[in-house]
């Protein structure tokens, strides 16, 4: 299971037995639930990427795709670098997790 994966279960366990009394405040709750959508975006930028992993590509290659925020907003050069570090942050990520295979300059699915 993945790491966040395992502690947001954590979080809710910890709130649902009612161990730690800072859970029984109702902001905590609402950010449980702002955390479930914050792990399902990590797991669908994952997909993307993935997706395109199916043969070997470099990082600058699957940045250029613009997977997170759209190719079209790849006008902007503070958007192209945001794109490459979240892709680069996502890709060093899996390669820990073997989901993803270091091939030097190129990367390609596990």
């Amino acid at each position: 299971m993945l790491r966040y994966h395992y502690l947001f279960d954590r979080v809710r366990i910890l709130r649902n037995e009612q161990e730690a009394p800072c859970f029984r405040k109702k902001k905590y709750s609402v950010s449980l639930l702002g955390l479930g959508r914050f792990t399902a975006v990590i797991d669908e930028r994952d997909r993307k990427i993935l997706s395109v992993l199916q043969k070997p590509l470099s990082l600058t290659e699957i940045a250029e795709r613009g997977l997170i925020y759209g190719r079209k907003y790849h006008v902007d050069a503070w958007i192209c670098m945001w794109e490459f570090i979240m892709i680069r942050k996502h890709v060093q990520r899996m390669v820990g997790q073997g989901r993803i295979l270091d091939l030097g300059d190129q990367l390609i699915a596990a």
